[in-house]
């Protein structure tokens, strides 16, 4: 029987991936007009190339293969390994058709080097320490991951060019109270394979026991990369570390796989304006596939970006003491579909947001300047719960950053929608009171709601707008409106004593459209942005059906809105 999808969202993945898959065969057909022909099965002793565990080579690798370089890759490739540790067949540390070529030349025969890292032995049970200085993989029982845990003890670096997987249902906890901060540091040059499922997600956690966890147990995890930073060298040192740098100048970079994913109970204040967040991705470039992640019940930010390029798509943030969705330093990367949700219990009167957006706080306008792309997101605030004062808005948009966040609803913070702070950024946001930048890098909000926040902008910019101007001018000619947008603001009743799966996201899903987007993101990032012709993260009048956080059923593992 064919399945029948009920989530539009799910239905234009579908075909997106169709479309893929058409590039892919005529990709195959093509080379095979070459000479490079699937011929007898050829014997390899190693894993290198084997993406369907048979032990031999052959034809049914390189269909997996390429589906995998024009799809996504697959954490039950390569026995279980995940895609990157046997397809990257020449060692790059991604997947491309190069790998493919390496490849289909070994099917049919003729001399190639196999350059793939070996996926390292399998550990279940362990605590993990200071540096891991070779690959492994992390949880290998049956089913996989199941009954294991490794412990992070302190301040834990993966070193430049270990590959570090993390099979599905695997679980990796954070050390409270340790003598440095139980953090999980990938370093430049490392690489994470960390491929989960919705019914076996990859979870990181606090080793508190359930019930007795809380904001800060740990650190998170710290991902850097080698894409670009808008640091005067090129590189920047990372927050919350002495002396580490990322950066560089491949917007291409690859950092590995993080897919359907949980992290929680991490963030720590070292000192002020000195902390770990969630999950901190330093200068990772595009070759890093990010999806299908919540960050829960931390003290810092849930999702920071510190320059880089990386594009994502389905990320929750929930219950994080600081911003949602924060980026400074450069950071040109794509985000669609976002749900970020204020909790009052975790959430003080200073700044607390679900943008929080710069540019480089020490060079207002230094280069490349931030510019990101986020579409169809959903961020809620307090104002539902009870909760008045200052401090808390929708998007603090300052020191010169631009960037668009376009087919989004902003609603329920306690102080105003949007912030507009330093002359610096109105520069990109608009030439004077009465007239947009349009020319790129600017500063836009487009085709989106802001509602149920008590001021609509406000912000200490004077010229060449205020913040106020400025979305007088987005009602005028960007479609922002102040409609309500048909959402239960009260979805998630926090404070959450027990497990809440995705069903307790059903009221984000808005009962029926409050705006139509006057252009769909795709014109935005093509490449990257698939059609959702919608505000917000969900679909209206799609109920249930329509929450993509419900991918595994209404009690989906992958989602968990728990504060202790």
């Amino acid at each position: 029987m064919a399945r029948i999808v009920s989530n539009p969202t799910q239905r234009e993945a579908n075909v997106d991936k169709e479309s893929n898959m058409r590039k892919a065969n005529a990709f195959l057909v093509g080379l095979a007009a070459l000479g490079f022909t699937a011929l007898a099965p050829a014997a390899y002793a190693s894993t290198c190339g084997d993406l369907n565990n048979n032990g031999v080579l052959d034809a049914g690798d390189t269909v997996i293969l390429t589906q995998r370089i024009f799809g996504s890759p697959n954490a039950a490739d390569c026995g279980g390994a995940g895609t990157l540790q046997c397809g990257d067949m020449n060692g790059t540390g991604t997947l491309t058709v190069a790998d493919l070529v390496v490849l289909l030349n070994a099917v049919a025969g003729n001399p190639v080097v196999f350059n793939c890292t070996a996926p390292g032995t399998a550990v279940c049970n362990v605590t993990r320490s200071s540096s891991i200085n070779a690959n492994e993989t992390w949880g290998n029982a049956t089913p996989p991951g199941t009954g294991c845990t490794t412990t992070i003890n302190g301040t834990t670096f993966v070193q430049p060019g270990v590959i570090v997987t993390i099979q599905p249902g695997a679980r990796v906890q954070g050390v409270k109270g340790a003598a440095t901060p139980s953090v999980l540091v990938f370093l430049p040059g490392s690489k994470i394979n960390a491929a989960g499922t919705p019914a076996n997600p990859i979870v990181f956690t606090s080793n508190q026991p359930d019930g007795s966890r809380g904001i800060g147990d740990w650190g998170g995890v710290v991902i850097n990369g080698k894409a670009p930073v808008n640091c005067p060298t090129g590189k920047c040192l990372a927050e919350g570390l002495t002396g580490i740098e990322f950066g560089g100048t491949d917007p291409n970079d690859s950092s590995g796989v993080l897919q359907y994913a949980r992290i929680e109970f991490s963030g720590i204040e070292l000192s002020p304006d000195n902390e770990l967040n969630i999950l901190t991705q330093n200068g990772v470039g595009r070759g890093t596939l990010m999806d299908h992640i919540q960050c829960n019940h931390g003290f810092d930010d849930c999702f920071e970006w510190f320059g880089g390029t990386v594009n994502e798509h389905h990320l929750v943030a929930s219950s994080c003491g600081d911003d949602d969705f924060d980026w400074q330093l450069g950071y040109t990367g794509s985000i669609q579909f976002g749900l970020s949700i204020k909790d009052a219990g975790n959430c003080d009167n200073n700044g607390r947001h679900g943008f929080e957006a710069d540019n480089n706080e020490t060079g207002f306008n230094f280069l490349p300047r931030s510019n990101p792309k986020f579409c169809n997101i959903t961020t809620i605030g307090t104002v539902a719960q009870g909760q008045t004062g200052t401090g808390r808005r929708g998007a603090l948009l300052r020191r010169g950053t631009a960037g668009k966040i376009f087919n989004t609803i902003i609603d329920g913070f306690t102080e105003s929608g949007v912030r507009l702070d330093d002359n610096a950024t109105a520069e990109q946001a608009c030439l004077n009171s009465t007239t947009l930048k349009t020319t790129e890098p600017f500063l836009r909000i487009q085709d989106s709601i802001v509602f149920g926040n008590p001021t609509l902008a406000n912000g200490s910019a004077t010229t060449p707008c205020t913040g106020a101007q400025w979305l007088g001018l987005l009602q005028t000619s960007a479609n922002v409106s102040t409609a309500d947008p048909n959402l239960n603001e009260t979805s998630v009743p926090y404070p959450v004593t027990s497990a809440l799966g995705a069903s307790a996201a059903d009221g984000y899903v808005p009962t029926a459209a409050g705006l139509v987007p006057s252009q769909d993101c795709t014109a935005l990032d093509p490449s990257f942005f698939v059609s959702a012709p919608y505000v917000g993260a969900f679909q209206p009048g799609t109920g249930s059906a329509g929450n993509w956080l419900r991918d595994a059923g209404p009690g989906t593992a992958w989602i968990n809105f728990d504060t202790n």
